[in-house]
């Protein structure tokens, strides 16, 4: 899929089904959604299924999109995965993925490069019960809360990934994870050179979130917390 555009939805693929649907072995470039209005999202794939959908062993480079989900988002009734993708250089408001309202999991990915104009780079994550794991974060550039991941859904578990090199470019942001969902988990996970105004690495603003087992190193805030900001309540650090 090379240079297609929509004005509303979906610049590639628009999903709108009673069942599932899957994106597997596909490649996805310059792709876009073209018109300005606060509705128009996914600037590769958009799917409101009423199930879930799957999107594996897929590429996505220079997708472009005004708000939402430069290069998939995601608002399914079922549960989404996302698994073995890499996601490069693609530009909008908020995350090269966005997920709203949905389950989704995404796992052994690659993101790099992506810009968030006014929000995370890679993931805007507004869905419970979800998780992110073995995933490879670089070079993120966020203008909101977050450079990297912006993750507001409950019961979220992120493990086993990396980010470097990501930058939030506002006040009272985190360089790589902005996290505002309650009873969240961060685990495993290794943190290198993240810069920010605040939170060098990661905010936590959400209420009986763990961050455990991880490494943080060079991380950088302009004003507060080189590594972390604690801002919520019953928060934990363990073996960090």
């Amino acid at each position: 899929f090379n240079d297609n555009y929509a004005e509303y939805r979906g610049g590639a693929i628009k999903i709108d089904s009673y069942g599932a649907a899957s994106v597997i072995n596909s490649i996805f470039t310059n792709n876009r959604v073209t018109k300005s209005t606060g509705s128009n999202h996914g600037g590769a794939i958009y799917s409101v299924s009423e199930e879930g959908i799957e999107v594996r062993n897929s590429y996505f480079e220079n997708n472009e999109v005004p708000y939402l989900g430069a290069a998939i988002y995601l608002d399914n009734d079922g549960a989404d995965v996302i698994e073995n993708c890499t996601f490069k250089n693609n530009t909008g408001n908020y995350g090269a993925i966005n997920a709203e309202n949905t389950k989704v999991t995404i796992k052994d990915s690659k993101f790099s490069d992506n810009n968030g104009n006014n929000g995370a780079a890679d993931v805007i994550m507004n869905s419970d019960d979800s998780s992110i794991a073995n995933c490879d974060f670089k070079n993120s550039y966020g203008g909101g809360n977050g450079g990297s991941i912006n993750w507001a859904g409950n019961n979220g578990q992120l493990s086993d990934s990396t980010f470097t090199n990501c930058i939030a470019a506002v006040l009272s942001s985190a360089g790589a994870v902005y996290w505002s969902g309650n009873n969240g988990e961060i685990s495993k996970s290794e943190f290198k050179n993240n810069k920010a105004f605040d939170s060098g690495a990661i905010r936590l603003y959400g209420d009986d979130v763990t961050v455990k087992d991880s490494k943080f190193t060079n991380n950088t805030a302009s004003l507060n917390g080189g590594a972390i900001d604690i801002d919520g309540i019953n928060d934990k650090i363990i073996n960090c």
